[in-house]
């Protein structure tokens, strides 16, 4: 599948890989540590909680009205970050007003809370239990913060090295044209030599072969030209030959025969005379042949007799 893809999009998914596998490591290490940042204040904050009511109880004996410094000992707990301070049997009375935090994230960074019980000694007892929804909620929100600037970054990172690659790879449909080019016979083109490097090494190898493809043909038509004109040279030579040379001979063989043709219809003629007559004629067509092998050999392919196809 990915090697439909041009190589603009594998780049481009490979960064946005990279990327999201990235931001999802920074939040997965921050949710990670979380446990034990969370664990660390709740701790302090309830040995914070039971030193209070611990100092508390010692001087609840000499207390004129035990029940107002139990009263007092417990709002001044309710200012204590990270922990809830209540009266064993009011537990479930209190509660966080706002939940800033998603139930499943707290779960994940605490999923129980500590819970410790300190008897008054007057039938009643105190009940320090964890409540770090506090710090659960800032780091909720540093992680989604986090998300927020590291998406946006990556948002960003992507669009830049897309674009960046984009004008990088740009020079590869113009050498692919050039190619086409080259491909249909426009020897004479050049494709501008710019971009990185390695896309001008290319671009200046390509113009090199459509330079030489362009003087091959400028030979070529060189070549061409001089054959026509061997040609057509040769073609005068031959037609003055037959001219010059065969023309005489055929003149004389038909006057030779058309004097044998009177001599033999001629009465009394003489059969010695008509003999000779038709070795003259003879001796005319011998000539005429020797002219036509000469010319013959004329036009016969010097390359036939380098390769031992003199007879041919």
């Amino acid at each position: 599948m990915l090697r439909r893809l041009s190589l603009r999009l594998r780049l481009s998914l490979l960064l946005g890989v990279v990327l999201a596998l990235g931001l999802a490591l920074g939040v997965g290490l921050l949710v990670l540590h979380a446990g034990a940042r969370v664990r660390a204040e709740a701790d302090g904050a309830t040995r914070l909680a039971r030193d209070l009511v611990e100092a508390t109880l010692t001087r609840l004996d000499a207390a004129p009205d035990p029940q107002a410094e139990i009263a007092r000992l417990l709002a001044d707990a309710r200012r204590l970050r990270h922990v809830r301070v209540t009266l064993a049997g009011e537990e479930t009375h209190a509660r966080e007003d706002v939940d800033r935090a998603p139930q499943w994230f707290t779960r994940l960074v605490l999923p129980n809370a500590a819970v410790t019980r300190i008897e008054t000694g007057r039938g009643a007892a105190i009940v320090i239990a964890s409540n770090p929804a506090d710090e659960i909620a800032e780091i909720w929100q540093e992680i989604v913060w986090l998300a927020i600037g590291g998406a946006g970054i990556a948002i960003a990172a992507f669009a830049l090295v897309s674009l960046a690659v984009s004008r990088t790879l740009r020079p590869v449909a113009t050498l692919a044209e050039g190619l086409q080019r080259l491909e249909r016979g426009e020897h004479s083109m050049r494709v501008p030599a710019d971009g990185s490097p390695e896309f001008v090494i290319i671009a200046e190898r390509i113009n090199a072969l459509a330079a030489t493809l362009q003087r091959l043909d400028e030979e070529n038509r060189t070549l061409v030209r001089r054959m026509i004109h061997v040609q057509d040279e040769e073609r005068k030579d031959i037609a003055r030959d037959l001219h010059d040379e065969i023309g005489p001979f055929l003149f004389t063989v038909r006057a030779g025969v058309g004097a044998l043709a009177r001599r033999a219809t001629a009465p009394g003629a003489d059969p010695t005379r008509l003999a000779e007559d038709c070795a003259r004629i003879d001796a005319q067509i011998a000539a005429l042949q020797q002219v036509n092998r000469r010319i013959l050999g004329r036009l016969r392919p010097a390359a036939l007799e380098e390769m031992g196809l003199a007879d041919a």
